[in-house]
């Protein structure tokens, strides 16, 4: 256990000091978020989330990428592009972030199979002003969004007939949902405009 510490602490100071960019190989990408943000790194998973510079998710968004690219550098900064024989622009989806946001972001995560029961747990992320996600479960579909102006942020959460939930909202505590319907707060918020994006 010392050991596992150990190196994730040293694997942060790494990372930091690497300028804050991805450093995995593409197995280990999957991990890399959630386990940032379960450790209490969730702003240096979102410095990562929205870094636009090689090696980015967004650096390939930017490139024109709607998929999940096999190398990092797909497209060079150059215009280049790797040879053909080994360069998918519709990779596997390990090095993916897509899930990240859905659970994280949104906060939208199962608590009973078949999303029977849904917990909705948003994290607005310092740079992005305002938000939306949906998820399209087989039991209907689950929104989560959120909007940052003049101090405040307003949460609007939905969820279908078919899943009971609850929403938690960080200094607010819990709100459950015994039926399907919209749930709608606004709080004072700090600002979430901080970073560019």
């Amino acid at each position: 256990e010392m050991i596992s510490e150990f190196s994730f602490k040293e694997n942060i100071e790494l990372i930091i000091k690497n300028g804050k960019k991805i450093d995995t190989g593409f197995i280990g990408t999957q991990f890399i978020m959630h386990t940032l943000s379960n450790y209490g790194y969730a702003d240096l998973a979102y410095d990562l989330l929205l870094r636009e510079e090689y090696p980015s998710w967004l650096y390939a968004v930017n490139k024109g990428a709607t998929t999940m690219w096999e190398h990092w550098d797909g497209i060079l900064p150059n215009g280049d592009v790797w040879p053909k024989a080994m360069n998918s622009y519709n990779h596997y989806a390990y090095g993916a972030v897509q899930e990240f946001i859905y659970r994280r972001v949104a906060g939208i995560e199962m608590t009973d199979v078949g999303f029977k029961q849904v917990r909705i747990q948003p994290h607005p992320v310092k740079g992005i002003c305002e938000f939306y996600a949906e998820y399209d479960s087989v039991n209907g579909k689950i929104k989560s969004s959120y909007r940052y102006a003049d101090g405040k942020i307003t949460y609007s959460i939905s969820i279908p007939p078919e899943i009971r939930g609850e929403v938690y909202l960080e200094g607010q505590g819990v709100f459950e949902f015994d039926q399907h319907g919209k749930f709608e707060i606004t709080i004072d918020s700090e600002s979430l405009a901080e970073v560019p994006f």
